[in-house]
């Protein structure tokens, strides 16, 4: 790994990162955190090789990666200090004295994503300590971002605008949503995308996105989203599937930008021939609704107040039955946090308890489901600054006609 490289995370950045969390899970009587996951072992450490971090909640600056595979890749892309190789899992409650963490304190785990076969397996070893779940601890102080990641994730919107910009010239007559998205997927590829799109959800995947075209984006399905397609295999039921893409059929393109690790999240509309006026009708009320939370997405704004301004506002359009999924088969939620996975917090839907935080990026993605013509709809990231949101994914908001 080049020693210069814009997507080594410094040194300054994971200490930094490791210094949030400590007094957070001190106050929740925390002794150490262990960290397994491999997207929060890339947030405290800047590799995903194979092991654990393990932070002394009193010491946060003697935070360790311990690397059971490979050692000298984690010493190449990391920039902690203290990297040491783990021969096996079993080995770790010895590391853990060593460090001065007495094994019958309070350990915090992931208990969100830890697989149970492990979390069992860590009960073994450590028999006298309590074992907890520090991952809305993690989750929350991920969700704001620092300068570093807003970086990340504007380097992420720019290929995302550059791809969306000559989408255009990918379609031709008689071409199947698949076709389409593999271009586009191929574009992105040519400019950096690394093609994985993680997700913290059990159970949930992302590859790149969907292409969904006419009465196909009518076709919610497991995933956490508004929005599948109807994919090519039972499974994965998910992207572009193969129907033929027809004149005047509504087609959304809702594929992830990914540069370095980090997310930017859009949707745009095309359609080749003129765009039917109903569907431009619930494009400009899908705009209003994303118009309705912008009103609230500044620092100690409120999160729920966001969501249900939005759901007013679809209502208003008189389209409130079809906001975000067919009649009875939606989600719940306008938007959600992106940063190093596609469903970060905050979560903007009704009930949420917290408010907006500078720092936070956010994407909106208002969408209708016409029976007729398929999801019609909008997605763009925002970043929260000190006085409200920004959005980094500038593109024309207008559907895109084909002639």
């Amino acid at each position: 790994m080049n020693e210069s490289s814009p997507f080594i995370t410094p040194a300054a950045e994971l200490a930094d990162r490791s210094k949030r969390l400590a007094p957070l899970a001190r106050a929740q009587g925390i002794d150490a955190v262990l960290v397994f996951q491999h997207t929060d072992l890339f947030y405290f450490s800047g590799t995903i090789q194979k092991g654990v971090f393990v932070l002394p909640v009193d010491r946060p600056g003697d935070g360790t990666l311990f690397v059971i595979r490979d050692i000298q890749r984690a010493r190449a892309e990391s920039r902690l200090s203290n990297i040491r190789e783990l021969d096996g899992m079993r080995s770790l409650p010895g590391i853990i004295s060593d460090l001065g963490i007495d094994g019958g304190g309070v350990i915090g785990l992931e208990l969100d994503v830890l697989p149970a076969r492990q979390y069992l397996s860590l009960g073994k070893m450590f028999p006298k300590a309590q074992l907890v779940d520090a991952s809305p601890l993690i989750r929350g102080i991920r969700a704001v971002k620092s300068s570093f990641e807003v970086e990340m994730t504007r380097r992420a919107a720019g290929l995302q605008k550059q791809v969306f910009r000559e989408a255009e010239s990918f379609f031709t007559p008689g071409i199947r949503e698949i076709d389409l998205m593999a271009r586009i997927e191929l574009r992105y590829r040519e400019l950096g995308h690394q093609g994985l799109i993680r997700m913290r959800g059990f159970n949930q995947e992302l590859f790149y996105g969907v292409v969904s075209s006419g009465p196909s984006g009518d076709n919610p399905n497991y995933l956490d989203g508004p929005v599948a397609g109807a994919g090519l295999y039972p499974s994965f039921p998910q992207g572009g599937g193969e129907r033929i893409i027809g004149k005047g059929d509504p087609v959304m393109v809702d594929m992830v930008s990914n540069v370095g690790g980090y997310i930017s999240d859009a949707a745009r509309m095309y359609c080749q021939g003129a765009f039917p006026d109903d569907a431009l009708r619930a494009l400009d009320a899908a705009v209003a609704a994303q118009e309705a939370i912008l009103i609230h997405m500044h620092p100690g704004g409120s999160v729920t107040d966001g969501a249900r301004a939005a759901w007013e506002a679809a209502r208003t359009s008189g389209l409130g039955d079809r906001f975000m999924g067919p009649p009875g088969r939606g989600v719940t939620f306008v938007g959600h946090g992106v940063g190093l996975e596609v469903d970060e917090l905050p979560v903007i839907i009704e009930g949420a308890p917290n408010t907006f935080e500078q720092g936070q990026i956010v994407a909106l993605e208002p969408k209708f489901f016409l029976e007729e013509h398929g999801v019609v709809g909008i997605e763009n990231t925002y970043v929260i600054g000190p006085s409200g949101p920004e959005k980094l994914t500038d593109m024309p908001e207008e559907p895109v006609i084909i002639e």
